[in-house]
């Protein structure tokens, strides 16, 4: 107990002189912290780490937990660096190696060891789709001297894996040896290889990422450097403005969906996005050589944009484009229009079309209207005319029907009274034939009286009727003679007294 108060006692007095306190750190210590100590103690805390050279020169690295003692040394505590599961520490060596320890790890920065150490990420390919240009560098084998980092009392060792299970790299990445899977393509010269996914890429010290530029479509600016390059289908938009034939223009934004097809192409092109972008600007000013604003306006002042819309969505309309995208390692699959608009002059000429084309609909719709009234009025007097016609039709109907009426009972009275004459002459004649029938039973000579003038009168009538020629009649008439009348007329009464 007296040793250890007299140790104290000595420890005490060579802090005060020092200004220093035997209570550690409350906070983790890091290359801020640089100390010379004549005589003193430190504490190095689970998770700290410290260079401590003597005054000979001579280095020593300690990594807590522990408890050291320092005799005219200086002590540097060290900066540390951690590495995850899809990270690597890149350690820049004072002999000049370059060395990538993949992750989960931690090393502290020894400035005895170490020039520069630092945390880069892995480049994940998450599909077949997605790759990387990997580059090979010339690696010396010369044997070169290297410090190792001498083993203190402590049991942690710099390089020491990390235990934690959320620093463990996932399974679905890992080989059944504990390697991540790399898919390597190799191209001609060797030098050069292309990986695809999908994977966690860790490149190792002797290889270079490529690191691609590329401009916009719209060639504005150009994009942040990317390493990944997507050989599926990819979509760019451009918005351009097209002249056309007649000095107005268009504005319209283009979707392109294309592919890479050749990596080697790609990356000798250098920027094949804007070789895309000057090709589509003359393709779009060779297509508007082609087109007029008569071409998007109908008759009736209308906008009608289907057969432009159409021309610029098919791929021979983009031939500078496609030269340049084959020749750059590019295939271009579709084009789409997703907007069109008019220029201020097309659109002040649309608006005056449009309304003269409503002015001259204004006149034509007049025109049918008055039209229509001189055809309601043509079709109104056709009604009225027809109408007196079918009027005057029927009274000449009723009118005929009332003569045929009035005929009717006409040539029925005629009829009637025919008939009636008929039948009195019927009794004229029954009362000669009666007569001449009583006379032919008297034993009167029938030839002698027929031939006299009075059996002439009584027959006469009757042979009129019956249609005997007149000659005969007017002859016979004229065959009496006045004394044979009397004679005859004589028998005739003589013998009609005697019957009586």
């Amino acid at each position: 107990k007296k040793y250890q108060t007299t140790t104290y006692n000595t420890l005490l007095s060579y802090s005060f002189l020092l200004n220093t306190k035997l209570q550690m750190g409350i906070h983790f210590r890091a290359s801020g912290y640089l100390r010379h100590a004549i005589f003193s103690g430190r504490t190095i805390k689970d998770g700290e780490a410290a260079a401590i050279w003597n005054n000979k020169g001579v280095h020593r690295q300690v990594i807590g937990p522990c408890r050291t003692w320092l005799f005219n040394s200086t002590i540097d505590f060290l900066d540390r660096f951690k590495a995850e599961p899809h990270q690597y520490l890149r350690v820049a060596h004072r002999d000049g190696r370059i060395e990538h320890i993949q992750g989960p790890r931690i090393l502290y920065k020894n400035p005895t060891y170490h020039d520069n150490i630092s945390v880069h990420d892995g480049i994940m390919l998450n599909s077949n789709s997605e790759c990387i240009v990997v580059y090979k560098t010339c690696v010396l084998t010369n044997n070169i001297k290297t410090h190792l980092i001498p083993e203190t009392s402590c049991k942690v060792s710099t390089n020491e894996l990390m235990n934690d299970d959320d620093l463990k790299v996932p399974s679905s990445l890992l080989t059944p040896t504990g390697t991540v899977q790399v898919q390597e393509i190799n191209n001609k010269d060797g030098n050069r290889n292309i990986v695809y996914g999908p994977i966690m890429f860790f490149p190792k010290p002797h290889e270079k990422v490529h690191n691609f530029t590329w401009s916009t479509f719209n060639n504005k600016e150009k994009d942040p450097s990317f390493h990944i390059v997507n050989t599926g289908t990819l979509l760019g938009s451009i918005q351009v403005s097209i002249p056309t034939s007649d000095g107005f223009s268009l504005d319209v934004e283009l979707v392109f969906d294309y592919h890479i097809k050749s990596i080697d192409k790609v990356i000798a092109s250098n920027d094949p996005i804007s070789k895309m972008h000057y090709g589509i600007m003359a393709d779009c000013q060779n297509l508007g050589l082609s087109i007029s604003s008569d071409d998007m306006l109908n008759d009736a002042g209308a906008t009608q944009v289907e057969g432009v819309i159409k021309l610029m969505t098919t791929l021979d309309t983009y031939s500078n484009l496609q030269n340049i995208s084959e020749n750059s390692g590019v295939s271009i699959d579709c084009v789409r229009v997703t907007h069109l608009s008019f220029c201020e002059k097309l659109l002040g000429k649309i608006d005056k079309e449009r309304r003269e084309a409503e002015q001259r609909q204004c006149e034509i719709n007049q025109k049918l209207q008055i039209r229509k009234m001189n055809e309601f009025e043509l079709e109104d007097r056709r009604k009225s005319i027809n109408e007196e016609a079918e009027l005057r039709q029927r009274e000449t109907d009723i009118n005929h029907n009332l003569n045929q009426v009035a005929l009717d009972r006409r040539l029925e009275l005629e009829k009637q009274e025919a008939q009636s004459k008929r039948e009195l002459t019927k009794i004229e004649d029954d009362g000669v034939l009666y007569f001449l029938n009583e006379l032919n039973k008297l034993d009167v000579d029938m030839t002698k009286f027929m031939i006299s003038s009075g059996g002439m009168g009584l027959a006469s009538p009757i042979m009129k009727r019956l249609g005997l020629p007149k000659e005969l009649l007017e002859k016979d008439e004229e065959g009496l003679s006045g004394k044979d009348e009397e004679a005859t007329q004589g028998s005739f009464w003589k013998g009609r007294e005697r019957r009586g």
